[in-house]
């Protein structure tokens, strides 16, 4: 038979550490949980040996322990929301801006149509031939293009969304690299457009000419 004292103390120790997670928003039904396991307890409790109230009130501070982490993460979380809210609604003045970004990750979906950017000119770059290579999250090589060499030893690259296997890409998330010379050193990619308009969520992003997406926090210079 199953000691409903030890049974209780177990139970209310796995909630606490279970709420120490994402299953704080279960406080209510361990609130519940907790209540009927406390009065199985004492209704089940040897009447030679009952439960004394230093166990009674240590299982209840536990609780309040719960509570109390509870309250600390909901505080937590909406001060999270309120900072995401406030940057975006800073980064929102930059709409119909002209910018540059360091082209870290891409973000691709169904209305993308295509992106463009520079590689800034530089020693590495003296006449070297400069390839753009787009892959996945998986480092598989998505497509792979020449970039075009402008008067004043730049490089001007775009992408239409077509892959090496001249399908559309998928829509997710690609990292964007600028491959200089023989030895192909990875030089500084840009991408550059305007900022059509600003994302809230998941991340904060804007939303440049031709619909990629990329964070605002790789934002190199607004024009």
């Amino acid at each position: 038979m199953i000691n409903p004292k030890h049974y209780l103390g177990a139970a209310l120790s796995a909630g606490f550490i279970a709420m120490s997670g994402p299953a704080l928003a279960n406080s209510v039904e361990l609130n519940d949980q907790f209540m009927t396991l406390f009065l199985a307890q004492i209704q089940n409790q040897d009447p030679t040996e009952p439960m004394d109230n230093s166990q009674m009130i240590q299982q209840l501070a536990t609780l309040s322990q719960v509570e109390q982490l509870e309250k600390v993460n909901q505080n937590l979380e909406m001060a999270n929301v309120t900072s995401m809210y406030q940057a975006s609604m800073n980064t929102s003045a930059f709409v119909g801006h002209e910018a540059d970004f360091y082209v870290n990750n891409v973000y691709w979906n169904e209305k993308s149509a295509s992106i463009a950017g520079i590689v800034e000119p530089g020693s590495e770059l003296l006449g070297a031939a400069v390839s753009i290579e787009v892959k996945d999250m998986s480092d598989t090589l998505v497509a792979t293009f020449a970039a075009t060499e402008e008067t004043d030893g730049s490089y001007a690259w775009s992408w239409n969304g077509i892959t090496s296997t001249g399908i559309n890409a998928l829509p997710g998330e690609y990292r964007i690299t600028a491959l200089a010379g023989e030895d192909q050193k990875i030089v500084p990619v840009f991408a550059v457009g305007k900022i059509e308009s600003v994302t809230f969520y998941p991340e904060n992003r804007g939303v440049i000419t031709g619909g990629a997406q990329i964070l605002m926090g790789d934002v190199y210079q607004i024009r």
